[in-house]
């Protein structure tokens, strides 16, 4: 990812999960923060990533990474 529509987009597909209250992608890092009210399952980011193009490489919660 490595403009700033393609950023708009996937921030676009994260937000839009239900349960999900915000996200941001650092263009930079190639990295998403996704802030949720309640827990969402790991398939559907993976799902709303690939959607639009890209590979979702990893999920970091609470501090602890999980790799699926």
């Amino acid at each position: 990812m490595h403009c700033g529509a393609c950023k708009q987009s996937v921030e676009s597909a994260l937000a839009g999960i239900n349960g999900v209250v915000f996200a941001d992608v650092n263009l930079e890092k190639g990295t998403a923060k996704v802030v949720m009210r309640e827990n969402v399952e790991d398939a559907l980011f993976r799902e709303a990533v690939e959607d639009k193009g890209f590979e979702l490489k990893g999920i970091l919660k609470a501090g602890t990474q999980t790799q699926h």
